[in-house]
């Protein structure tokens, strides 16, 4: 395999243990201590360390990055002068690689842990040997394994297995405790005032939006930021105020979340055309199709308005769509906007560069702290003179009784309602840093994890019966795979997957999702709110178009096809790890080992009673 960047070389197949990749401190401080001439860069679209560093902007000790750093690797900085030194070293060294700065050797083998054993059929240990052997890349992302072992260790006091990363992140521990302390050393009040209180909300909203903008590139003189609740109230307020008429058209793609396909509501009640690019077996769309969609429903006179929304990586599929078509859709006069929430937690994402007016953000599915915090980012024209908002929540004046009102100059504001989570705002700026720090490895992480699933998911047969597959690989498979820090997949971060019995008959989802609990691993089963890829991935599309369209639930359709709807999603993270990916192939075993499955049976059905 030919490798473009910094050399692969072999590792020596060490181990972690069972209950979980522990302190790799060794690991992080050869890492720092080998990476020559170091310097920040900047990593997405945001200037910081090419070390997982969590920024800690004011009011902090003027010593904070020293300390929030030597806090993360485990080391006190008053104590330990060998590990001062060391993260010393962190803002002379540097080591360029193309135009990103990168490690230039593979860290130390991972440590070996008396908690494998060797003796066990599928042992941890055995697995993670073969793992480390055939991907070798994965210690190059050696920082996560520190990262998880300091700032999620409820994961392993709680045993559980976190599969479900598309749903939610998972905040570090520091981001609570530091914003703990923040909120109890300051006063904080409604920005609508000029007290001291109320100015300090000012300053560290204002800042969380420079964060943000500058986060997703999006140039503060040409875009705004609208705080809204989650990513789905983005794509409301585009929806609520775009000026769809009769004659105009709202165009999407088939394998979208359900927030993307609720806008045709406001599309179907103004008269416009609601036009969906089908999705080919695999999810995703077929960019040849789509152009041909747009050309025939662009607008066709200078007073028809179309919008076209672009997911940009499905949250059920593993499928990322071909970005370019955004510009296509606006040199033809459509707005368009991008959905970019499933993407943005583990790879970055350019406003400016894709050329859409406008995106959506949750920053709980990033960074899992605060939930309740969201973004619309759109062009200020976009705010400006194409959306027209029926709804008025504040603004310079109003007269009443009277017609006269006076709107913000700031075009954010006229599309924020009352007064913003400003408790919570600084989460943004410091789960952004944080975020920046430690994006640039999940691209190797990521793809290493799923290229395995589709190694051994289909070598797992039942233990009786025919012998076949326990469970199929519905979702894309990955691209090729990722070698270098700051690189990132043509695929996603799911794995879809449909179980079945020893006889070849589809396992109901519910069955699943039962085991799943009863073994402390956390997924998703059924829909996962985008239907359309689950019918893509599944084969049913033809079955649900035929749908009577007076059904009247879910489950009359369930009845009607025979089967419970969706998949079986296992979605990675930020902080996914090899222990995750072999407790859920234990999991998978479990099923296909006949005597387990059948007392998990019996209790199945004892609870459905």
């Amino acid at each position: 395999m030919r490798n473009t960047g910094y050399p692969i070389r072999e590792v020596t197949p060490l181990f972690l243990g069972f209950h979980g990749i522990t302190q790799i401190l060794s690991v992080f401080e050869h890492l720092l201590a080998t990476t020559k001439n170091r310097r920040a860069i900047p990593m997405g679209n945001i200037t910081s360390s090419a070390s997982p560093v969590p920024v800690d902007p004011p009011p902090y000790e003027s010593r904070r990055r020293l300390s929030m750093l030597s806090r993360l690797v485990g080391f006190n900085p008053l104590t330990d002068k060998g590990t001062t030194e060391t993260l010393r070293l962190l803002g002379e060294d540097k080591a360029y690689y193309g135009d990103q700065l990168k490690p230039t050797v593979l860290p130390v083998a991972y440590p070996h842990s008396p908690n494998f054993t060797h003796d066990e059929p599928h042992s941890a240990a055995q697995s993670f040997a073969e793992f480390l052997q055939k991907y070798p890349e994965y210690a190059l992302t050696a920082p996560l394994d520190t990262l998880r072992a300091t700032q999620y260790t409820r994961l392993a006091h709680r045993g559980d297995t976190f599969v479900d990363f598309a749903s939610t992140g998972l905040y570090p521990e520091m981001l609570t405790t530091t914003h703990t302390r923040f909120l109890n050393e300051n006063l904080l009040s409604n920005m609508g005032g000029k007290s001291h209180s109320a100015q300090r909300s000012i300053r560290y909203t204002e800042e969380a939006r420079r964060t943000a903008l500058k986060f997703f590139g999006a140039p503060e003189d040409e875009y705004g930021l609208v705080l809204t609740p989650n990513g789905t109230a983005g794509l409301k307020l585009v929806g609520e105020a775009f000026p769809f008429a009769p004659g105009g058209s709202y165009v999407l793609s088939a394998d979208s979340h359900d927030s993307v396909n609720g806008v045709r509501q406001y599309a179907l009640d103004k008269g416009a055309t609601v036009v969906y690019i089908p999705s080919p077996r695999l999810g995703g769309l077929d960019p040849a199709t789509a152009r041909v969609l747009l050309d025939k429903h662009a607008p066709k006179h200078s007073g028809a308005k179309a919008l076209f929304v672009l997911t940009v990586q499905s949250n059920v599929t593993n499928s990322k769509m071909d970005i370019s078509l955004i510009k296509y859709a606006a040199e033809r006069g459509y707005s368009t906007m991008v959905d970019p929430v499933a993407l943005v937690p583990t790879a970055p994402f350019s406003l400016s560069e894709s050329g859409a007016d406008a995106m959506t953000v949750s920053f709980s599915k990033m960074f899992g702290y605060s939930t309740g915090l969201g973004a619309l980012i759109a062009k200020k024209t976009f705010l400006r003179d194409i959306l027209k908002r029926p709804y008025f929540a504040g603004g310079d004046f109003v007269q009443v009784p009277g017609p006269i009102l006076i709107r913000s100059k700031d075009p954010h504001s006229q599309f924020e309602d009352g007064s913003m989570n400003y408790i919570m705002t600084r989460c943004i700026t410091q789960g952004l840093n944080f975020l920046s720090s430690y994006q640039p490895y999940t691209g190797i992480r990521i793809s290493t994890i799923i290229h395995y699933m589709w190694e051994i998911v289909p070598t797992i047969v039942h233990d009786s019966g025919n012998r076949r597959r326990v469970a199929e690989i519905v979702s894309r498979p990955p691209s090729p795979r990722v070698t270098e820090v700051g690189k990132y997949a043509e695929t996603g971060s799911i794995t879809a997957l449909l179980f079945y019995d020893n006889q070849n008959n589809l396992l109901p989802l519910s069955f699943i999702e039962f085991v799943a609990v009863k073994t402390n691993i956390a997924l998703r089963v059924g829909l996962a709110a985008n239907s359309g890829g689950v019918a893509a991935m599944t084969g049913i599309q033809k079955e649900l178009e035929e749908l009577d369209p007076n059904i009247g639930s879910k489950e009359e359709i369930e009845r009607q096809l025979g089967r419970e709807l969706g998949v079986v999603r296992i979605s990675w993270g930020l902080i996914s790890n090899f222990q995750d990916v072999w407790n859920v192939l234990h999991f998978i075993r479990l099923i296909g080992t006949e005597k387990a499955k059948d007392q998990l049976w019996e209790e199945y059905c004892k609870d459905r009673r």
